[in-house]
């Protein structure tokens, strides 16, 4: 791949609500196994970013164009990209992840009102300027400093009782400094934190090329191989 050092890296962000655990929502099983704390987002959003990179990096190639593609912000930490690393505390340059609290509660992130999903919400593009605003008092950009950030929302929540997913939207745009793309965490269900990981997924994803698969269908897959 050929990131280009001349322009901005992308920023890698995780917004949680002031008052948040700092936890997301996952099944039992995955819960028991992964966890579902700040620290397995971490390792699930920075693999995410990878595959991201990797994937645009091909699809340029394809395209006649070289492996060209978007570098990200990284940092000196131990690595968290396999097993190996972290069993043996091996340090990395890997993908930066900035935890960013926002001013607005659990409760006010979560209102039903602010839902992308909600057909009757009168407020449902209000998170990308609540995220916007929190990252852009977090990094403080000068004028003219133009920084490309995307955002993980961490407290987006599954609402049994409305059927409706809360503190989520995906959404993309900016203005003046700040470029910005959100989404919720509840894609990190179906995400990896290691290159190990991504390996037995991809096995399992081959059996649904025209779908995600159901929750119980990848848990059942990851039964039967072990």
């Amino acid at each position: 791949m050929m990131p280009p050092l001349a322009s901005p890296p992308l920023q890698l962000v995780i917004l949680l609500g002031k008052d948040s655990p700092g936890t997301f929502d996952a099944v039992p099983a995955r819960t028991e196994k992964e966890g579902n704390g700040l620290e397995t987002a971490i390792r699930k959003f920075r693999m995410a970013a990878y595959l991201w990179q990797a994937f645009t990096a091909e699809q340029m190639f394809r395209n006649k164009l070289g492996r060209r593609v978007f570098r990200m912000e990284e940092e000196w930490v131990t690595g968290t990209s396999n097993y190996r690393d972290r069993e043996t505390g091996t340090m990395r340059s890997e993908a930066k992840i900035h935890i960013v609290r926002s001013s607005k509660t659990l409760a006010e992130l979560r209102d039903p009102d602010l839902a992308q999903q909600n057909p009757t919400a009168k407020r449902s593009g209000d998170l990308f300027g609540i995220a916007s605003e929190a990252v852009r008092d977090y990094f403080k950009p000068h004028p003219g400093q133009k920084q490309y950030v995307s955002v993980l929302l961490l407290d987006a929540h599954w609402d049994n009782q409305a059927k409706l997913i809360t503190g989520h939207a995906a959404l993309g745009g900016g203005g003046g400094e700040i470029q910005l793309a959100i989404f919720g965490s509840q894609v990190s269900k179906f995400c990896t934190f290691s290159v190990l990981d991504h390996n037995r997924g991809a096995a399992q994803f081959r059996h649904f090329p025209w779908k995600i698969p159901a929750t119980n269908d990848i848990e059942s897959s990851s039964a039967s191989q072990n």
